[in-house]
């Protein structure tokens, strides 16, 4: 049984010893890129670790591809941080100030406080330029990748080759096979120009996993890879009630059968850290155990904020959809158009909410709490909302709720349900059908 189910099992000691002993290092471009972004001791600890196993490094010319193109990009973002956040300072001060004049007729001592403000700000202003000046030097960064890579980089795929592989993608992601295709909302139709050749970003994910399975299947000298990558997507990791298991039981299957038989793993950044001075028997004068767990505590706190700066744009971004679904002329517009059905207090209406992810209590308070304002301005009275179950079908989430009180919804008021279920759960692909 673990022979067919191997993807569904994690490998045994032995397994991890020859995986760690004999494998080829492959790293995907977001973690490239994480480096110029990880606290120093962080990348100092992963440069190290990838100079020990140099010899056993090799990356897709997808890979490197998309590396290159973020990599500018990712040092004009550090370099324009200070100036952005001295703007923002000297911004925010300003109002305050003019605020504070508009206030001296309420006998406040406004000189003083505007001095306090001012020297305020000139700490600032003294405390970014030390930390700009003790700025990692980027070009450095930039060089020991390169020479830690070295030529060590795959041939790109034909133009031929890659119209093969996007069709190909196009029944993959209907299917969900990964990897890829939780990339196809955010990227689809965008493109990468390419020493006269045009990529299809949606199947960048697809394009290097395949140049992967060619080279292990093709060089005798490949037997295994550990794919190192912040990739935490579950077309990459396989995820039980959002606990990460391992990668997705998929690409463990399709690299067996496709690479005879050889064995393949991922690990994202820390992860390998923790794991690298164990399995490469890395002796404390070389890497001490002091050193790895700060650069793993470092680099779980760079992906905490990143997550929570993004979580806070998600719910920014729901709330400015969400005031504009319930903008009383888009409501007296669907009320104009659409003929109302009797409110009966027993009726029940069922529906479903189907996601690509799960959802937390918070997510699912926020959309609850949307759809009784929503019902509100409609009915005129309160409808009761509730919840009966989920599952999950395929990656994709099912919710299965009831609404008491009303009767069948007028279509249009169905395409607003649904933009409420966007706004509610952003990036989750929500929509919402109808059952009874």
């Amino acid at each position: 049984m673990r022979q067919e189910f191997s993807g569904y099992y994690s490998p045994t000691e032995r397994e991890f010893e020859e995986l760690w002993t004999e494998c080829t290092f492959v790293f995907d471009a977001n973690m490239l890129i994480n480096l110029y972004r990880f606290p120093k001791d962080s990348r100092e600890a992963m440069f190290k670790i990838m100079e020990n196993v140099k010899e056993r490094i090799w990356i897709p010319h997808q890979v490197a591809l998309e590396y290159h193109k973020h990599l500018h990009e990712e040092i004009y973002n550090q370099k324009k941080a200070y100036t952005k956040f001295k703007e923002q300072c000297n911004e925010s001060v300003s109002k305050l100030i003019d605020e504070l004049a508009g206030l001296r007729h309420s006998n406040l001592e406004s000189e003083g406080i505007e001095g306090i403000l001012n020297q305020c700000l000139i700490d600032i202003e003294e405390e970014l330029s030390k930390q700009h000046e003790s700025q990692p030097d980027l070009l450095e960064i930039q060089n020991k990748v390169t020479h830690l890579i070295g030529n060590n980089v795959g041939v790109p795929f034909t133009p031929d080759r890659l119209k093969e592989l996007y069709e190909i993608g196009s029944v993959r992601y209907q299917a969900k096979i990964p990897p890829g295709y939780k990339d196809l909302k955010e990227k689809e139709g965008e493109t990468t120009l390419h020493n006269g050749v045009t990529y299809k970003d949606e199947y960048g994910d697809l394009v290097y996993w395949q140049q992967i399975l060619d080279k292990a299947r093709d060089e005798d000298s490949i037997k295994s890879v550990i794919l190192v990558t912040d990739d935490s997507k579950e077309d990459w990791v396989y995820k039980v009630k959002g606990e990460k298991k391992g990668p997705h039981p998929e690409l463990v299957h399709e690299f067996k059968k496709e690479c005879k038989g050889k064995q393949f793993y991922l690990y994202n950044s820390e992860r390998f850290l923790e794991y690298a001075k164990k399995r490469l028997k890395l002796d404390d004068s070389y890497l001490d155990n002091d050193k790895v767990t700060g650069a793993i505590k470092g680099i779980k706190e760079l992906k905490k904020h990143d997550d929570e700066v993004k979580l806070s744009n998600q719910r920014n971004n729901a709330k400015s959809i969400d005031v504009k679904i319930l903008d009383n002329s888009v409501l007296e517009a669907i009320h104009i158009n659409e003929d109302f059905p009797e409110i009966d207090p027993k009726f029940k209406l069922s529906f479903m909410v189907s996601l690509e992810d799960g959802i937390d209590d918070e997510e699912y308070s926020n959309f609850r709490n949307s759809l009784k304002r929503f019902m509100k301005i409609i009915y005129g009275n309160d409808i009761k909302i509730y919840y009966k179950f989920n599952m999950d079908l395929g990656g994709t989430h099912y919710y299965s709720l009831d609404l008491e009180g009303t009767k069948k919804f007028p279509d249009s008021m169905i395409q607003v349900l649904n933009d409420l279920a966007q706004s509610a759960f952003p990036f989750k692909d929500a929509s919402i059908v109808i059952t009874e």
